[in-house]
């Protein structure tokens, strides 16, 4: 059984923000943007590394963080309905 707490989901959250804060940066995302401008010159690996740190970035982009605090607290929110959910088979 998951251990649902106000506090766990508190931890939960701030994790979550502290994640999108870090990948969804705007001066990251833009010194992204930027060295991909310069894809030619790039190796593939390094391609697919920046290109991925976008993707990392959408989920989470600071550039608007009000949007971002709300889909953290509503994931949070959900994740603590479904965890605490008590699932029987047949009343067991």
């Amino acid at each position: 059984m998951t251990d649902v707490t106000p506090e766990h989901d508190a931890a939960v959250e701030a994790t979550g923000k502290a994640y999108a804060a870090f990948n969804g940066n705007p001066a990251i995302i833009s010194e992204a943007r930027d060295l991909l401008g310069h894809e030619k010159e790039l190796t593939a690996l390094s391609v697919r590394q920046l290109k991925q740190l976008l993707l990392n970035a959408a989920e989470g982009p600071m550039t608007n963080p009000d949007l971002v605090a709300k889909r953290v607290e509503a994931e949070t929110k959900q994740a603590s309905i479904l965890n605490s959910f008590e699932f029987k088979l047949n009343g067991q």
